[in-house]
């Protein structure tokens, strides 16, 4: 299995020589943002200052989004494998050779714009 999988071709892209290059062109400009669309597919390009006021605009909503001093992620990390061993400890029917060797990574949404 392993060995198929690494000699496995990627798949040809959809995009042509052009739209390669349009694409590399719009990634250099300063001025937008280029983003995949919430629902679909799509693509979408907005002018950045749009962009940054519309961000600006949604965090600043205290009642659904609030800083935080550190990631939580790790702490929770640490107590949901020791609630997976003990649980494992309790429970005979539980296999002996299954081991928590722990949840896999997370990454975090991090804003740095605001």
């Amino acid at each position: 299995m392993i060995g198929a999988l690494c000699s496995a071709k990627p798949p040809r892209s959809n995009v042509s020589k052009d739209e390669r290059q349009a694409i590399d062109e719009l990634k250099k400009l300063k001025d937008i943002v280029i983003l995949p669309a919430d629902k679909g597919k799509a693509t979408v390009i907005l002018d950045k200052e749009e962009y940054m006021s519309k961000v600006k605009l949604m965090l600043s909503d205290t009642k659904t989004y609030e800083m935080l001093k550190k990631d939580p992620t790790p702490t929770y990390k640490r107590q949901l494998v020791g609630i997976l061993n003990r649980l494992k400890r309790r429970y005979e029917f539980w296999s002996k050779k299954t081991t928590v060797h722990g949840i896999p990574s997370v990454k975090t949404v991090r804003y740095y714009g605001y």
